[in-house]
């Protein structure tokens, strides 16, 4: 896949599972950015203050994964203190403490920005949920369960 916009930062690495803890640590505190993109498994919170604290001062820190793996007050302290540059996140469910912490600091000017996460707005996306939603309507009709 070839992509036509231009990059904004010259190196980008990608911290995969298989990454060595100490090459992730070392490619954290040089980044510019930190950018979580994790599948729907239970991992706990990955980006928690320890690792906030390792990132360059002025990084930002996007969330494009579930709400559940980023510390929001690790993050919000490290907004107020100036650590980080900023936070994006379209994961935050609507009046869930996290979602209320950082809407706070949102409307305070801090540099946050939360958007609605539109994953299941492309088309394909909703097409595989009313595929899915009928097939456990009709395990149901059949008398059969499927949680």
């Amino acid at each position: 896949m070839e992509s036509i916009s231009k990059p904004l930062f010259k190196d980008v690495s990608v911290i995969d599972i298989g990454t060595g803890a100490a090459r992730a640590h070392e490619l954290i505190s040089t980044g510019d950015v930190l950018s979580v993109h994790v599948g729907p498994r239970k991992i706990g919170k990955i980006v928690d203050g320890y690792l906030i604290d390792r990132m360059p001062p002025g990084a930002f820190l996007v969330n494009t994964a579930y709400q559940e793996v980023i510390d929001h007050e690790a993050v919000a302290s490290a907004i107020l203190s100036s650590h980080l540059g900023g936070f994006a996140t379209d994961c935050l469910q609507y009046s869930t403490p996290d979602y209320l912490l950082m809407a706070g600091l949102q409307a305070r000017g801090a540099p946050v920005i939360i958007s609605p996460h539109n994953g299941g707005a492309i088309r394909s996306a909703r097409v595989k949920t009313q595929i899915a939603i009928l097939h456990k309507l009709l395990l149901l009709a059949q008398g059969e369960r499927n949680d």
